[in-house]
């Protein structure tokens, strides 16, 4: 069984390890990886094996997506709702970034169960969080040392990537 999550015990659980692995996903594109795709993708599999979001649900609870136009309009569709009525009730503008982001956290979608009450027409910031197989992986590496903070599956790549890239022992976690 997935282990469950909250922030503070995932917080505390995720410090410790963050002291080794925030540096080394900051100085990543620093390193000449043979074959960082295949990595990332055989990595990206192992990691889902071992992690269940619905176990944890921390993003939905601590962070908020941002929201395109496309899917503003998808989702209120969705909600048999207008798209104006839709950001009235759910969005606020970030003006800082300019983005669509949810008025309240957690996220009003989010069930008592974990599961997203609008699971087929979520964001595509949710689709992809947390962008582990990002097209330009290395790219992403600031990114995922923030994301290491809320996310365990996060955590767990970067992870599994250092021990492979420093060929530290397969049974050993840092």
């Amino acid at each position: 069984m997935a282990k469950k999550y909250t922030l503070s015990a995932y917080k505390k659980e995720s410090r410790n390890k963050r002291k080794k692995l925030g540096p080394f996903i900051r100085n990543i594109h620093r390193r000449k990886i043979i074959n960082l795709s295949r990595l990332v993708i055989a990595t990206d599999a192992q990691v889902w094996q071992e992690i269940d979001c619905t176990q944890c649900a921390i993003c939905c609870k601590h962070m908020t997506p941002t929201f395109t136009q496309t899917d503003i309009r998808r989702i209120a569709k969705h909600l048999s709702i207008s798209v104006a009525e839709f950001k009235a009730t759910y969005l606020q503008k970030d003006h800082e970034e300019k983005d669509w982001i949810n008025l309240h956290i957690p996220c009003p979608f989010l069930d008592k169960n974990n599961l997203c009450g609008i699971y087929d027409v979520r964001p595509i910031d949710c689709r992809s969080f947390p962008h582990l197989r990002h097209r330009h992986w290395l790219l992403q590496r600031n990114v995922f040392d923030a994301n290491m903070s809320y996310c365990p599956a996060t955590l767990r790549m970067v992870e599994l990537i250092h021990q492979q890239v420093t060929n530290e022992p397969k049974g050993k976690k840092v």
